[in-house]
């Protein structure tokens, strides 16, 4: 009785998200059809390609029933409300540094936004996930976007990438004794932004898992660019 409480319990949260997503509200048929459709692609091992038409760009996910690869297919450029805020906080010729890009769909949407005359750093530490990153950069031809292997910490060393089933969830600690991991380089923020020779920043997304402290202790000179804009992401 207690795991079917728990079961109904997950069940009700799930219907009250996808009811509250913009996207569903929007074409409530629609996302259904989306995610049914998204259910077949994981059966199938068939990753997808989800059209961020706001910023004419394309984003490319892995077939992963849980987390980050099934909110964009059904939900698209709505999947995350801070997702279109971008465009309130950003401008042409700005400089955007992502934190934690996993795929890179908020690189893509800054990438846009700030146009060529503007620069995008991202940072993604997982390996699959890094690579997708690189994957979505270079289909959607953007030579605005630097994207580093890296974890940011507050010094230089080798750190455990806990694994999570959805990968924008993979983390720097775990509970977990049996969870899967692998070794990842760290480097501090303000090194990376000085050897990427970066002069300013204008507005940081910050999504790391519990690790912000790490990555704000290694961006302390940070305050001396004087950003028109800094928005950290929980």
């Amino acid at each position: 009785m207690a795991f079917k409480h728990i079961r109904e319990a997950s069940l009700a949260q799930k219907w009250r998200f996808l009811k509250g997503n913009q996207a569903y509200r929007k074409a409530p048929l629609r996302t259904l059809a989306r995610l049914l459709l998204w259910r077949l692609h994981c059966a199938l091992k068939h990753p997808a390609h989800v059209r961020l038409d706001r910023w004419g760009a394309s984003c490319l996910v892995p077939a992963q029933w849980r987390g980050i690869s099934k909110l964009l297919y059904a939900f698209g450029e709505d999947y995350e409300p801070e997702l279109i805020f971008l465009e309130k906080l950003l401008f042409r010729g700005g400089v955007f540094v992502d934190i934690g890009a996993c795929f890179g769909v908020y690189t893509l949407a800054g990438s846009r936004i700030v146009g060529a005359e503007g620069k995008v750093i991202a940072f993604e530490p997982g390996t699959k996930a890094f690579s997708v990153l690189q994957a979505n950069i270079r289909i959607n031809n953007f030579t605005n976007v630097t994207a580093f292997r890296l974890a940011l910490a507050d010094r230089k060393t080798m750190l455990k990438l806990y694994h999570h089933p959805d990968a924008s969830r993979n983390s720097l600690g775990t509970t977990e004794e049996s969870a899967e991991y692998e070794e990842v380089q760290s480097q501090t923020l303000d090194a990376t932004l000085h050897e990427a020779g970066v002069s300013h920043v204008d507005l940081i997304k910050m999504d790391v898992e519990g690790a912000e402290e790490l990555v704000l202790r290694g961006g302390k000179r940070l305050a001396r660019f004087k950003p028109s804009n800094n928005h950290f992401r929980n």
